[in-house]
């Protein structure tokens, strides 16, 4: 496997150095100890842990208190996180999977026990909140997800994960995050912590900066806390990606049962030989199947018909960084002993700016009217029709230079107050209140290689990524390059929620406990796409002709492109064209502000506005039960939503285009109830069952048609119509405290999602769209003539459809484990998942397999942390793909992380040198359509290791 093999020696050489480390390190502290630290007497009997086994600690505690299925992750110390990132340190939990940036690698979402992530409600400080971003570059989330790598670990004490609710938590979810700011009073006194470091990326060979400054200080009454988080990300991604595989249009013979060719169908192959296609080809021979099969000798009519290739087989390069500084101030006001206010107030903002390249081959459209059709020669597949090696002759190829210019604001403000008013009853109450901007502009510029011209390409594929090797050189200004189109498409998303909430909790004197309450919230979410592609295009066209095109090119995208990615590239050099310069020639600016509203963005979500007001009651009961020599711990309770929706969006029939609204309204009664004991003193017992909601997503909502993609064969279609799920649950589980931070806990769980939502495709007519043939693009009128014409061409639209019923079971393992009695110090954590939807993971498209394990040593100078995760593979996007009936598969990965500190006192009254080292072996993200040899999309993000300071004065 080519380029692989490095991994290996990456992290042997990096265990190696990490090793060196620890053992230099820990004899130093050997030597400390013994000459420093007094021998312990016989009157200590309890051992203060710290640092990273504090957390563990801290974990544990609140596990076994906890009276529902839950796992929290503490911070170390304030400004001291596990990991950099929260997602990262979600990911850590049994039973949560992480959804990462496919570029840079960084957790981005969470879900937790296999369904996605807008089943998984994040709610800071205990209540609601949104953020407009949607998951990255190429992202396309509809924002009831919420991008976790806007909130710096720096800033956050405690993150708690409830897999099964309690009648008193915010619905909206089948288990529910809360996310936990730092507080003044967490640690009073006057602190100012300060950590600063930088990171280095393999991938891009360059540093970033990262720094985090928290001052606190509390007086008798009154506490403040101020945080202040900054970074920026450098990021550099090589990669492959096909916009799927297709097979040619390319008809069976009557009298050849054996062959089938009526799915995919993307392109055409040349009827008749091109000028110019080389390769001993005789210019206007006729190329029916009889010819093409004397091409390809060894091949049958069904192999050829039906054989797979890349549809935009293309290298990609992405470059550029983000730059994100938040906010936090807290304050809290303690009148007196039973009253408590606080203030938590958050403001963040990010701003990325990124350069994309692709160098693609001209497959999809490929037909006789726009390039003459493609030769194929020699032509070998697999057992799956999936081409291994072949000649394409009269190929034609393009360039896309994009540029993302981003930002992100945020705001967060979110008043409480708690006030004991009398012994036995309190009153909890807090308001909340978030609003998220984001705009994107994104112009692309795409250059077309000159059509009949000789151009042959020779394909191999070896199973990793496709190698496409082109006869000219295609890094050469002069080559004869022309306009393909270009794109002004923006986008700007804005999000915006308000709510209360407030419990009432009366104690009896039997120790149970009483509390009801009341929560509303409102959440409106609006999605507007900008688009003047079509005037633009003409303008740019006119300002630099053909005989003009060279002198905006140059050469690109890196002297090292594609030194991380896996496999062997076909090239790794293309023409580039100077953006600045074209938008300079082209009154680039004027056409962008004047960008007029468009019914879809570029990543086909549609534009529109969702507004949802949601109330909610309920009553909860908390007691303990003694019960044949046990106590029962009991949490039982039940509360009522009620939603009102609003859907507005756009809608063209027949070129016109109206706005639609629908509204609707439902409701539901959600019981819980959460019992646990204590069968000994260690052993400890769990069962819960509960009923719960997730409203549908957003972008899902919306009415209309997307029809954006470039080749005129895909659309997307919203459903307003689209019903919550709900989910009846059972879970029951047992725990064995070893003693300290340890233990060893199983978790058995059952899921009956009704409703559960799905992208189902279906082909229908253009026609039959309801679209205006004039409005699409010229390149789009083309595809659709090249297969028949609008009344006869067959487009695949994809709609989110509410299916009857999906049952989801699952078992979690974990196990955390100090090994103080081999060594002091020394221990481990580790967990597995597997999860089971009765159809090999196609129905909830989860990852069946997750395994997590820590491996850490602690001492009072030194402390190191080995991480592993590893997500089985799992169903992205259900069959069929592109007219295929296969799924998109995302491939199983595994990934190493290390982490290690010295503490010293150089500055400050605590200093800790830190040194952090994320994805050492390189793991690509992968994705597969359909078969393991068939690439859909194929990214390194490399290595990245981070050197940094903290200080606690």
């Amino acid at each position: 496997m080519i380029r692989q093999n490095t991994r290996v020696q990456r992290a042997t050489r990096l265990a190696l150095m990490s090793a060196t480390i620890l053992a230099g390190f820990s004899f130093g502290a050997a030597q400390a100890q013994s000459a420093d630290t007094p021998t312990a007497s016989a009157d200590v009997t309890e051992v203060v842990v710290t640092g990273y086994r504090k957390s563990l600690q801290d974990a544990t505690r609140a596990k076994r208190n906890s009276v529902n299925f839950s796992d929290s992750i503490f911070a170390q110390d304030i400004g001291k996180f596990p990991d950099l990132n929260l997602a990262e340190s979600l990911q850590r939990v049994p039973g949560v999977q992480i959804s990462r940036n496919g570029y840079t690698g960084e957790g981005t979402q969470v879900n937790v026990r296999g369904l996605g992530a807008s089943f998984t409600k994040i709610v800071l400080n205990n209540a609601g909140v949104a953020v407009a971003s949607d998951g990255g570059i190429d992202g396309g989330a509809s924002n009831r997800e919420v991008d976790l790598d806007l909130f710096p670990s720096e800033l956050f004490t405690r993150l708690t994960v409830s897999k099964t609710p309690t009648a008193s938590q915010l619905e909206g979810g089948m288990s529910l995050v809360n996310l936990q700011n730092a507080r003044p009073f967490d640690n009073k006194g006057q602190h100012l912590t300060v950590s600063a470091s930088a990171s280095y990326g393999e991938a891009s060979g360059d540093v970033s900066p990262r720094g985090a400054v928290t001052f606190s200080k509390t007086w008798d009454r009154w506490g403040v806390l101020v945080g202040l988080a900054g970074s920026r990300q450098r990021t550099r991604s090589d990669g492959f990606d096909s916009v799927g595989w297709t097979n040619a249009n390319l008809a069976c013979p009557t009298t050849d049962t054996a062959c089938s060719n009526a799915q995919g169908n993307n392109f055409s192959f040349a009827t008749v030989v091109p000028a110019n296609a080389g390769n001993g080809l005789t210019t206007g021979a006729t190329l029916d199947l009889n010819a093409l099969l004397a091409l390809n000798p060894g091949l049958t009519a069904n192999q050829l018909t039906n054989a797979m290739i890349p549809r935009l087989g293309r290298l990609n390069y992405v470059d550029g960084h983000r730059d994100r500084l938040t906010l936090i101030t807290a304050v809290e006001y303690r009148p007196s002993d039973t009253l408590r206010f606080a203030l938590d107030i958050m403001a963040a903002s990010a701003k990325g700016e990124y350069d994309r390249s692709s160098f693609n081959w001209f497959v999809r459209n490929s037909s006789t009217a726009a390039t003459g059709g493609m030769v194929p020669i020699n032509l070998k597949v697999d057992a799956n029709n999936v081409v291994t090696s072949g000649t394409f002759a009269n190929s034609a190829m393009f360039v896309e230079a994009r540029k993302f210019d981003e930002r992100l604001d945020f705001v967060n403000v979110n008043p409480s107050v708690s006030w004991q008013i009398s012994p036995k009853l309190r009153l909890d109450a807090a308001a909340n209140y978030t609003h998220s901007v984001f705009f994107r502009e994104a112009p692309s510029f795409l250059f077309n290689t000159p059509f009949n011209s000789g151009l042959t390409i020779q394909y191999t594929n070896d199973g990793i990524i496709p190698t496409i090797k082109p006869s000219r050189n295609i890094a050469d200004p002069n080559l004869g390059w022309t306009w393909n189109r270009v794109n002004i498409q923006n986008v700007k998303r804005s999000t915006y929620t308000a709510g209360a909430h407030a419990d009432l909790t009366y104690d009896f004197e039997s120790g149970a406990s009483l509390k009801v309450g009341a929560a509303y919230d409102e959440a409106d979410r609006k999605i507007t796409a900008f688009d003047n592609s079509a005037n633009y295009q003409t303008a740019a066209f006119a300002a630099v002709p053909q005989s003009a095109i060279a002198s905006y090119l140059g050469v690109g995208p890196a002297s090292d492109f594609t030194h991380i990615l896996d496999g062997t590239p076909g090239f790794t050099q293309y023409i580039l064209p100077d953006l600045n310069k074209l938008k300079a020639a082209t009154n680039y600016a004027a056409f962008n502000s004047a960008a007029p509203f468009t019914n879809n963005s570029a990543l086909g979500t549609p534009s529109g506005v969702i507004n949802e007001k949601n109330k909610g009651a309920y009553i909860e009961y908390n007691t303990q039960v003694p019960l044949a020599g046990l106590v029962f711990k009991v949490n039982a309770g039940v509360r009522r939503a009620v939603t009102d929706q609003t859907v507005t969006g756009p809608v063209t029939v027949n070129g016109v285009r109206q706005f639609v609204t629908a509204s609707t309204t439902y409701s539901a009664n959600l019981p819980s109830l959460n019992v646990s004991t204590m069968v000994t003193d260690k052993l400890l017992l769990r069962a819960a069952a509960s009923k719960t909601l997730t409203r549908a997503n957003p972008n899902n909502l919306l009415p209309g048609v997307s029809f954006s993609d470039p080749s005129a064969q895909t659309a997307s279609a919203g459903n307003p119509s689209l019903q919550p799920y709900y989910s009846d649950n059972l879970d029951f589980g047992a725990e064995y405290y070893t003693g300290g931070l340890g233990y060893v806990s199983l978790a058995l769980f059952k899921k009956t999602v009704t409703g559960y939502t799905v992208v189902q495709q279906s082909t229908r007519k253009f026609t039959d769209l309801g679209i205006d043939f004039a409005s699409l693009t010229a390149q789009q009128q083309q595809a659709i003539n090249d297969r028949g014409g609008p009344a006869t061409a067959d487009v695949f639209v994809n709609q989110p459809v509410n299916v009857n019923t999906i049952n989801l079971t699952g078992v979690e393992l974990g196990w955390v484990q100090p090994l103080d009695f081999i060594v002091d110090g020394l221990g481990f954590s580790a967990n597995y998942t597997h999860l089971d939807d009765e159809k090999d993971g196609a129905a909830a498209q989860l990852s069946p397999q997750t395994v997590n394990a820590t491996a850490y040593y602690e001492n009072d100078l030194f402390s190191v942390r080995a991480s592993y995760v590893w997500f089985d593979e799992r169903i992205a996007a259900g069959a069929p793909q592109n007219g295929l009936l296969l799924p998109l598969i995302a491939a199983d990965r595994a990934q190493v992380d290390l982490s290690a500190s010295y503490n010293t006192d150089w500055f400050g009254q605590k200093g800790q040198l830190t040194f952090e080292a994320t994805n050492i072996t390189n793991e690509p993200f992968r994705t597969n359509f359909g078969y393991a040899n068939a690439a859909y999309s194929h990214f390194n993000p490399g290595a990245t290791y981070h050197l940094g300071w903290r200080s606690k004065f």
